[in-house]
């Protein structure tokens, strides 16, 4: 079961980022090729203890998420690393100021 904030960074990446961050695929040509959606990513692998925050998280096609799988982006080519990290950061900070403007929205 995914936690309330984890699902909404779901929901947020998806709406931001609606194709493969390293080779363009969109999401219409990923369900046509392999029958399932875009793969939400951990940008610093899962099995490592890094959970889904807005500066670990982006979007990758299949044949893009089989080359990073469980490497740190240091141990994959500098393209990738660049795109995954730039877009890791972009996310994080959408997020923040989204998150931030809510709040100042609640309290009036």
């Amino acid at each position: 079961k995914i936690a309330r904030g984890r699902k909404v960074n779901y929901v947020f990446l998806r709406r931001l980022f609606k194709e493969c961050v390293v080779c363009g695929m969109t999401e219409e040509e990923h369900i046509s090729k392999y029958g399932t959606s875009l793969h939400v990513d951990h940008v610093s692998p899962l099995k490592f203890g890094n959970g889904l925050r807005p500066d670990n998280a982006t979007i990758l096609c299949h044949a893009c998420n089989s080359i990073k799988h469980t490497k740190e982006l240091d141990e994959l080519p500098d393209h990738m690393a660049k795109r995954i990290r730039i877009t890791a950061d972009l996310f994080a900070l959408l997020w923040n100021s989204w998150v931030d403007n809510r709040e100042i929205s609640s309290t009036g």
